[in-house]
C-alpha cells in the first residue's frame, strides 16, 4: 500500500513528495511459504505431512463423493486440519469431525492459501451438532472476500462427540475447488 503522507499528516508539514510504503517480503517460491505457488494445491506454511497438506504442498484429504447428506459425510481424521472440495451444480458437501468435551472449533473456507479467497468461490458453511440436524452456527461472507468462517467464539464449550459441517454454494454458483480448514481445540 502506498500512501501520500501529505494527505494524512498535513499538520506536520510533510512535503507532498514523501510517501510511506508498506512492504511485505515474500520468501522465494517454495512449498511452505503460505503462498500458493505453481504446482501446489495447498500451502499451510510448513512442510509437515499429516495435517492435510503434505510436505510437497498437495492435499492429503480430498473430498470424496457422494457426501450430500450428513449420514454420508466425509470423515476428517484426527489431527488433519486442511481438506479440499469442489461444488458442482446442485451439490453440497458434508464433513464429520470429532470434538473433545468442552472443545472449540474454528472453521473456514478458502481458495489459494488458508488466508486467501480468490478463484471466484462463494461459500456458506453451517455447523451442526451430533444429531446432524441441530444448527449451531452458520456463516456466509465473514472471512476474506466471499469465503466463510465460523470462529471459536461461536462454537466453544461443545460436548464431546461427532459434529457435522455443511459446505454449500451461495445461490447457484459452482466452483471447481475450495480449501477447508477445521481447527479443533481442546478446552
Amino acid at each position: 500500500m502506498c500512501r501520500d503522507q501529505a494527505s494524512t499528516t498535513a499538520a506536520a508539514s510533510v512535503p507532498p513528495s514523501v510517501y510511506q510504503l508498506d512492504l511485505r517480503v515474500v520468501p522465494p517460491t517454495t512449498c511452505g511459504n503460505v503462498y500458493l505457488d505453481a504446482g501446489e494445491t495447498c500451502d499451510d506454511g510448513n512442510t509437515t505431512s499429516g495435517d492435510g497438506c503434505s510436505a510437497a504442498c498437495a492435499y492429503e484429504q480430498p473430498e470424496t463423493e457422494p457426501n450430500q447428506t450428513f449420514s454420508a459425510a466425509n470423515t476428517v481424521p484426527a489431527g488433519v486440519r486442511l481438506m479440499s472440495g469442489a461444488i458442482t451444480s446442485a451439490d453440497v458437501d458434508w464433513y464429520a469431525f470429532t470434538v473433545p468435551a468442552g472443545g472449540a472449533v474454528t472453521i473456514r473456507t478458502y481458495s489459494g492459501a488458508p488466508d486467501q479467497c480468490d478463484g471466484g468461490i462463494d461459500t456458506v458453511i453451517t455447523l451442526y451438532g451430533p444429531d446432524g440436524t441441530t444448527e449451531l452456527a452458520t456463516d456466509d461472507d465473514d472471512s476474506v472476500g466471499t469465503c466463510s468462517v465460523i470462529e471459536a467464539a461461536e462454537a466453544r464449550g461443545l460436548a464431546a462427540g461427532t459434529y457435522y459441517l455443511l459446505v454449500e454454494p451461495f445461490s447457484t454458483r459452482t466452483f471447481t475447488s475450495y480449501g477447508l480448514d477445521i481447527l479443533v481445540r481442546a478446552n
